[in-house]
């Protein structure tokens, strides 16, 4: 947020800042799925670790085209 204040954005920043939200969003996702297998068992032990896969494999592909999409003079438009 201070990088837009002081109109400081740059391609990494852009990019970590996607990196970081999806990381955000696997910890989320992660404890869902931990506090579910407490209290449902096993099938959703599985479920959930086919769904924070599914949450990496994500992350991956939009951190990788954001990084490829973005340039020097326009950090923000993918």
């Amino acid at each position: 947020m201070l990088a837009r204040i002081k109109f400081a954005e740059s391609p990494r920043g852009t990019w970590l800042e996607g990196l970081a939200d999806g990381f955000s969003y696997l910890l989320l996702f992660g404890g869902m799925a931990i506090g579910l297998s407490r209290r449902w068992g096993s099938i959703t032990e599985w479920t959930g670790t086919l769904l924070l896969v599914g949450a990496v494999l994500a992350l991956i592909t939009t951190s990788l085209q954001r990084k490829r999409a973005t340039a020097p003079d326009r950090p923000n438009e993918y």
